[in-house]
């Protein structure tokens, strides 16, 4: 069965791709509180800020892979 029609219907890039700068900004602090608390180390979260920065350069510049399948932003 084709699933298109079922991941059109349930995406949310269509309103992810305008707030693409908030949703980074507010996985970055995310990040820096789970570090804080002392889920994640600072190497780690620096890889996680670097890895949002490079998503961030890649949406800017028309280059990110968005996939319908992954849904939303945070899947993507």
């Amino acid at each position: 069965a084709d699933n298109t029609t079922l991941f059109e219907f349930t995406q949310g890039l269509d309103v992810d791709r305008f707030i693409h700068k908030q949703e980074i900004r507010v996985q970055k602090a995310w990040a820096q509180a789970l570090e804080s608390c002392g889920v994640l180390s600072a190497s780690e979260r620096q890889k996680l800020s670097q890895t949002l920065d490079k998503a961030l350069l890649q949406i800017e510049s028309n280059t990110f892979d968005w996939k319908l399948t992954d849904e939303d932003i945070h899947m993507n």
